[in-house]
């Protein structure tokens, strides 16, 4: 009886952490400013990318990921209201790396924001990311002082974004003005989390999106 019991509870936690049922009512629980609770699962990707952390099965400590073209980077319909986060990468002089020129986000069933920077010029009414570090984004107990957060109403999607000169230098920030690169937080309570996005599937080609097709979020 109780090997029987323990089966059932054990199917119930699997059944939760696929996100099939999952309490979003908590989420507001958790300080709107708290970016380090266990409760939510972490994806960070920065630089040329880097996937420094992520829900990907084996991949929990991160990987790297040099993309060209819109990728889906996280997805779920169980809390948010419906969130999808895709970035636009674009590849830069003559190396295999690239960089996230902009992200797409839909949240709270329906609201989209497209966050990109062009010349000293944001969209979504962003303000100036320049002066936020790299440090910042490793030290998660302090909220960047410029960039852009994101929070879902629920309070169970949490997104904060900034950007970094890709050269560092005033002489290279002379040289190559809008050279940079953007860097993205995606906390996603830890029963919402799903394998769309290559924060958490485990083939990775699957997540390229057809610039023509309807799943496009960068279109208007």
């Amino acid at each position: 009886m109780a090997a029987s019991l323990r089966l059932v509870l054990l199917g119930a936690w699997a059944f939760t952490a696929l996100g099939q049922q999952c309490d979003c009512n908590q989420c507001s629980n958790i300080p709107a400013d708290d970016w380090t609770s266990p409760c939510f699962e972490n994806c960070t990707i920065t630089g040329d990318p880097h996937v420094e952390h992520s829900w990907r099965v084996g991949y929990e400590d991160g990987f790297d990921f040099q993309p060209q073209g819109i990728w889906r980077l996280a997805k779920t319909e169980t809390c948010g209201g419906t969130v999808e986060v895709q970035a636009f990468f674009c590849q830069y002089f003559f190396t295999r790396l690239s960089s996230a020129i902009a992200y797409a986000i839909t949240i709270n069933g329906g609201d989209k924001y497209i966050v990109k920077r062009v010349g000293d010029e944001y969209v979504i009414g962003s303000p100036n990311v320049e002066s936020a570090t790299l440090k910042i984004l490793k030290t998660p107990e302090i909220d960047p002082a410029a960039g852009v957060i994101i929070v879902s109403d629920d309070s169970c999607v949490r997104i904060k974004i900034n950007s970094q000169p890709l050269y560092g230098g005033e002489r290279n920030l002379a040289l190559t003005p809008n050279a940079y690169y953007n860097n993205i937080v995606v906390k996603i309570w830890g029963c919402a989390i799903t394998t769309d996005g290559i924060c958490g599937a485990q083939k990775l080609s699957t997540q390229f999106i057809d610039p023509e097709s309807e799943d496009n979020l960068f279109t208007t």
